[in-house]
């Protein structure tokens, strides 16, 4: 006499089931046939855990124009933006200056990474930037991380050099980019 109450796995969702089903309670799979019958109701989804998924990095869409091209910034408001930068590193500069003297001098480390962490920021841009609605971001629109705004901030020095050249190329470009914009891999899109 052979013994017909052992458990068999399903062949299609792998739950354990006696081995006199005809069909799987799990899945409604057929046992006899090779052809799979569609399950009446699906088995619920495990509850979800208390911690909330992150959310996946979303890139930024530009605002649009009119036209329907992209808003990108333009020289005289980058222009502005960069003296509006200029007041907020002048400013506490100058004070330190005449109350610490040369010891002040340590001050230039922050100013110096003032770009590259506001740009690589959540913010994505300096002081200048958000006054005037402006965001550094990759030619995929996406934020740029800090190595690339370090890079960006240190490629300012060839649009420097070449009679500020480098610079007037945002009013000529299509999308506005500076010599440093182009060896970063960057825009600066209007919001």
């Amino acid at each position: 006499m052979t013994d017909l109450s052992y458990e068999i796995l399903c062949s299609s969702c792998r739950a354990p089931i006696p081995s006199t089903s005809e069909v799987c309670p799990a899945c409604g799979h057929s046992l006899r046939r090779r052809e799979v019958s569609l399950p009446a109701e699906r088995p619920a989804a495990p509850a979800a855990s208390p911690v909330a998924p992150a959310a996946p990095a979303v890139a930024f869409t530009p605002a649009l124009r009119g036209d329907g091209s992209r808003a990108y910034g333009g020289f005289w408001i980058r222009l502005a933006a960069f003296l509006v930068d200029g007041i907020v590193l002048d400013v506490p500069m100058f004070l330190l200056l005449r109350s610490f003297g040369s010891w002040a001098l340590l001050a230039l480390i922050p100013v110096a990474l003032y770009f590259p962490l506001m740009e690589s920021s959540g913010a994505q841009g300096t002081v200048g930037k958000i006054v005037f609605s402006l965001k550094v971001t990759d030619t995929a629109y996406r934020r740029i991380s800090f190595r690339r705004a370090l890079g960006r901030h240190l490629a300012h020095i060839p649009s420097g050099l070449i009679l500020y050249l480098g610079y007037v190329m945002v009013a000529f470009t299509p999308q506005k980019r500076a010599l440093h914009d182009y060896i970063a891999g960057t825009l600066v899109l209007r919001v």
